[in-house]
C-alpha cells in the first residue's frame, strides 16, 4: 500500500511541476491557434466536396483575403503592444486595453466603406459590415487571452463558433459565396459576443471612452512586423486569387493552407523559449537552433504524409509527387529561421526582419506572377517556395556576428 501511495505522490509532483505545467499551457494555447486554420479545412470541405462548390469557396475566398487584410490594418500590432505594456503595467490592461480598441475603432467607417465596394449585393454587403466589426472586436481580444490564460475558454468558444458555421453551410438552401460569407460573419459574431462574455469583467475598470495617446506611433512596429509576414506568406494566394478562375482559387487555398499550417510548427517549438533566446550564448542559441532544424526535418515528413492523406484522401484532389515535394520545401526553411529570427530582435534590428520579410513577399509576387501564367496554381506554390528560402538566406546573411561568450548558459 505504501508503495502505491508513494508512486501516487511521484506521479501527482511530476505532473504539478514547473514545466509540465508550462507544457500544458503550450499544448493548449497551440491547439487554439491551430483551430482557426483547420475550422478553415473544415468548412471549405463542407462546400467543396460535400456541396461541390469549389467556385463558390473560391468567390467567397477573395473577400475572406479583403477582409482579412483590412482586420490586420484595423488591428495595428496591438496585441503584442498591450503585451508588452501589461507586463509594465499589469494592473492597468483594462485602461490599455480599451484605449487601443477607441484609437483603433476610428477607422471602422473607412472599413465599412470599403466593404459596400467589394462587388456584393447590399444584404451581403452588411454581412461582411458585421464579419468586418464581429472580427475587429474579436482580435482584440487576443492578448487578453493570452495574458489571463483562458485557452481552455477560447477553444470552447472556437468550437461554437466553428458549430454555427456548419449549421448555416449545411442547410438545404442554394449554395453561393454570398451563404459561405453569412456563414463565416456568424461564426465570427458568435466569437465576439462570448469573447465579451468571458473577457469584459476581467478588463476593468469600467467603460472608459479614452483614446490611448501616441498609440499608433508605440504599436508600429508590430504592425509592420506582422503585416510584411503576411505578405510573405500569402502574396502567391492573393495573386492566384487575381489570375485564376474561382475553382482553381478554391483548391489553391486550400491546399496552401494546408502547408502553413505545417508551418506553425516552427513557431510553437520556438515561441515557449522566446525570453531565453534573448539572453542566451550563442553557443546555446546554434545548438537550440539546430534542435529545431532536426525535429522541424522530423515533423516536415510525417506533416506532409498527413498533407497527402487529407488533400488527396479526404478531398479527392488528385495531387501528384510534386505537390508535395514543393510542401515539404515549403515547410522546412520555417524550422531553419525560426530560432534565428529572435538573434535579429536581440540585435535590435526588427527593421531588418521587416526588410527580409518584404523582400520575401517580393520574391513570392515576381515568382508567382510569373509561373501563374504558364504553369497555373503549382506556379503560385513554387513562388511561395522561392520566397521561403530566399527569406532564410537572407536571415543566415543578416544575423550579426557575436562573442561565443555573450549571454547565459540556459536554453
Amino acid at each position: 500500500m505504501d508503495v502505491f501511495l508513494r508512486l501516487h505522490a511521484t506521479i501527482t509532483a511530476v505532473l504539478n511541476s514547473a514545466l509540465i505545467r508550462r507544457g500544458r499551457i503550450v499544448l493548449v494555447n497551440a491547439a487554439r491557434h491551430l483551430m482557426v486554420p483547420l475550422e478553415n479545412l473544415g468548412a471549405a470541405w463542407i462546400v467543396i466536396v460535400f456541396r461541390d462548390g469549389a467556385a463558390e469557396w473560391g468567390a467567397f475566398v477573395g473577400t475572406q483575403i479583403v477582409v482579412g487584410l483590412m482586420v490586420h490594418a484595423l488591428s495595428w500590432g496591438n496585441k503584442d503592444w498591450l503585451l508588452r505594456r501589461a507586463a509594465e503595467e499589469p494592473a492597468s490592461m483594462g485602461r490599455l486595453w480599451q484605449g487601443a480598441l477607441w484609437a483603433r475603432a476610428r477607422f471602422l467607417p473607412l472599413a465599412i466603406v470599403v466593404a459596400f465596394f467589394l462587388g456584393h449585393d447590399a444584404a451581403t454587403g452588411v454581412w461582411v459590415v458585421l464579419w468586418i466589426l464581429a472580427a475587429f472586436l474579436v482580435q482584440s481580444f487576443d492578448a487578453p487571452v493570452l495574458i489571463t490564460r483562458r485557452f481552455s475558454a477560447a477553444i470552447a468558444i472556437e468550437v461554437a463558433a466553428f458549430a454555427a458555421v456548419v449549421l448555416l453551410l449545411t442547410q438545404p438552401a442554394d449554395l453561393g459565396a454570398e451563404t459561405v460569407i453569412r456563414a463565416w460573419a456568424v461564426g465570427a459574431l458568435v466569437r465576439a459576443m462570448f469573447l465579451l462574455v468571458v473577457l469584459l469583467k476581467r478588463l476593468g475598470p469600467g467603460f472608459v471612452l479614452e483614446v490611448e495617446p501616441r498609440y499608433f506611433a508605440a504599436a508600429a512596429p508590430f504592425f509592420l512586423l506582422g503585416l510584411s509576414g503576411m505578405l510573405q506568406s500569402k502574396m502567391d494566394l492573393y495573386m492566384a486569387n487575381l489570375m485564376l478562375d474561382d475553382a482553381e482559387v478554391g483548391r489553391y487555398q486550400v491546399i496552401v493552407n494546408t502547408f502553413i499550417m505545417l508551418q506553425a510548427g516552427g513557431a510553437f517549438l520556438v515561441v515557449p523559449f522566446a525570453k531565453t533566446l534573448y539572453r542566451a550564448k550563442e553557443a546555446v542559441l546554434a545548438a537550440f537552433a539546430r534542435s529545431v532544424w532536426l525535429i522541424g526535418i522530423g515533423i516536415t515528413a510525417a506533416g506532409i504524409g498527413g498533407a497527402w492523406v487529407l488533400l488527396n484522401g479526404v478531398y479527392s484532389f488528385g495531387l501528384g509527387p510534386s505537390w508535395f515535394v514543393l510542401g515539404a520545401l515549403l515547410v522546412l526553411p520555417v524550422f531553419g529561421y525560426a530560432p534565428r529570427v529572435y538573434r535579429l530582435f536581440r540585435a535590435g534590428q526588427e527593421r531588418t526582419v521587416v526588410i527580409i520579410s518584404l523582400a520575401g513577399a517580393g520574391v513570392n509576387l515576381v515568382v508567382s506572377v510569373v509561373l501563374l501564367q504558364t504553369l497555373g496554381a503549382v506556379g503560385a506554390l513554387i513562388g511561395s517556395v522561392v520566397s521561403q528560402w530566399v527569406t532564410l538566406g537572407l536571415v543566415f546573411a543578416g544575423i550579426p556576428h557575436q562573442s561565443p561568450a555573450a549571454g547565459s548558459d540556459t536554453p
